[in-house]
């Protein structure tokens, strides 16, 4: 038995058709339930398309449902599922897919052809040290947006997932800006412009006497400052607000410096005196081996002696001194730093007096010790 299923276009749900065999003299009866099915509705999903000038793009009949083979007519006269498309201004283009049962899908899509997005810089601004600027980027076309950009040609990096517009770029180093590589979300543009930044940079030069002699307050600093714009405003950690310092002891100095625009700038030097000039000492191990090496110690050497006034000397003044005497010594160290001490005047112990190692004495007599020499 043939049974021929025919479309009528509407949607009724699952229907059922009962077929019964009449078979006379048949001791059975053929019962048979045919159920009739609508076919799946056909979905046809077209998105807009937006497309850069003088560039195409591919429409593709993107859809689900229908029962196979399809039949796909659209606007151009082409019947693909795919078509290439370039036009010049917005366009629209439609379509229908007919399915095997004759259920039809219409969609249209709009192709929207964009010119190439601008990107611009601008602006000048002065900075101080450690501060940052912005600077304007006026964008056209469809977010989100990317760049990069460079400091004097030097490429920086790449921005992009940009949503803002303007969109400010911060700055902190000193340079032209300029913008490289723009493009928008579908096109590839044009960046111009540029942007100035000066960074105001206060420098110092510092040169540092140190302290002459231990205690004393003969250092001195003075400054050389550069950068910035005149006249500076200064103060040291002293109080002083003079630019060189003169009669310092030793210590740490700190300088704050403010420009003429405000920028700030603090430095640092450290004023180092040298150890304080000790007395004269001797090595007993030289003694012990008949030799005296007297030498000062401390300040900055070499060392010049002086003995009871007379002119100064070097080391060999000691050669000259008696042992055992007592002398009025006066130190000078390469500075002019003095140091005086009252001096006796030892002898190597070959020449030394020397005691009998094992002395006997008696109750009642009076004993002489005769020392070796």
């Amino acid at each position: 038995i043939g049974v021929a299923v025919i479309n009528d276009l509407q949607t009724e749900g699952t229907e059922v058709l009962g077929v019964e065999l009449d078979i006379p003299c048949a001791c059975y009866s053929g019962i048979s339930n045919i159920q009739i099915e609508d076919p799946p509705e056909m979905v046809l999903d077209l998105p807009d398309v937006d497309i850069c000038e003088n560039t195409s793009t591919t429409l593709s009949a993107m859809f689900s449902g229908g029962t196979p083979d399809f039949d796909y007519r659209w606007s151009t006269g082409e019947h693909t599922r795919d078509i290439v498309v370039a036009p010049d201004t917005l366009s629209f283009y439609s379509i229908q897919v007919v399915d095997a049962c004759d259920n039809i899908a219409i969609d249209t899509v709009q192709v929207r052809v964009l010119p190439p997005p601008e990107a611009y810089i601008e602006g000048e601004a002065q900075i101080c040290q450690d501060e940052s600027a912005a600077f304007p980027v006026y964008l056209t076309g469809e977010a989100p947006w990317s760049f990069s950009w460079s400091i004097n040609n030097r490429t920086q990096g790449t921005i992009d997932r940009i949503t803002d517009n303007p969109y400010y770029l911060r700055a902190e180093e000193s340079g032209v800006y300029r913008l490289g590589q723009f493009a928008d979300r579908v096109c590839s543009g044009k960046a111009s412009g540029a942007a100035r930044l000066e960074e105001t940079i206060i420098s110092a030069v510092m040169q540092v006497q140190n302290v002459n002699c231990n205690g004393d307050a003969s250092g001195e600093i003075k400054v050389n400052l550069s950068g910035g714009l005149n006249p500076y405003q200064i103060n040291w950690n002293t109080g002083a607000n003079v630019r060189d310092l003169l009669n310092l002891t030793a210590g740490e100095y700190s300088l704050s410096v403010t420009d003429a625009r405000g920028c700030p700038a603090v430095f640092s030097a450290t004023v180092t005196e040298p150890p304080p000039l000790s007395e004269v000492s001797f090595s007993c191990y030289d003694m012990q081996r008949g030799l005296i090496n007297i030498n000062a110690s401390g300040g900055s050497p070499p060392y010049l002696y002086s003995v009871d006034g007379s002119p100064v000397s070097d080391n060999s003044i000691f050669e000259r001194l008696i042992p055992g005497e007592n002398y009025d010594l006066l130190v000078a160290d390469n500075l002019g730093c003095e140091f005086s001490q009252d001096f006796v005047m030892p002898a190597p112990v070959a020449e030394m007096t020397r005691l009998s190692a094992e002395i006997r004495a008696r109750l009642c007599v009076d004993l002489q010790l005769d020392a070796d020499y």
